[in-house]
């Protein structure tokens, strides 16, 4: 399914479709990314 919306089609077109593979999965991890006040990602859980 998002193979089929505007933002699969990108990153599929531009070489990245294991991340959107990934990115389908369903509780896949225990952590997420979390955007910090300084524009960097942590890992949370």
């Amino acid at each position: 399914m998002l193979y089929d919306c505007g933002s699969g089609w990108e990153l599929a077109a531009r070489g990245f479709t294991e991340d959107v593979t990934l990115a389908a999965q369903w509780n896949h991890s225990q952590t997420v990314p979390v955007l910090r006040s300084d524009l960097a990602y942590e890992a949370s859980r």
